[in-house]
């Protein structure tokens, strides 16, 4: 909670920050639009739960307030294995 204290302290009046971050424990693999399976994120979702509740608690303490929440799928595009 330290971290958002400090980028609280130094946002512009009225500045919005953006909070990104994965959601899926086993994103998809694809190439050429066949799926190659998934990666394994499970232990990642001990550190996205952390900071979910690190800032819900910025927010229920009034440092920052939700005004939209939404989920959209990322890809990472790489030219070939290499």
């Amino acid at each position: 909670m330290h971290a958002l204290h400090k980028i609280h302290a130094v946002l512009a009046p009225g500045a919005i920050l953006v909070d990104t971050q994965p959601v899926s424990a086993r994103p998809e693999v694809a190439s050429n639009g066949v799926s190659l399976g998934s990666l394994d994120m499970r232990a990642w979702l001990d550190t996205i739960q952390a900071v979910d509740e690190l800032l819900a608690e910025t927010v229920r303490i009034g440092l920052y307030a939700l005004q939209h929440e939404s989920r959209f799928v990322v890809a990472d595009t790489f030219g070939d294995g290499p």
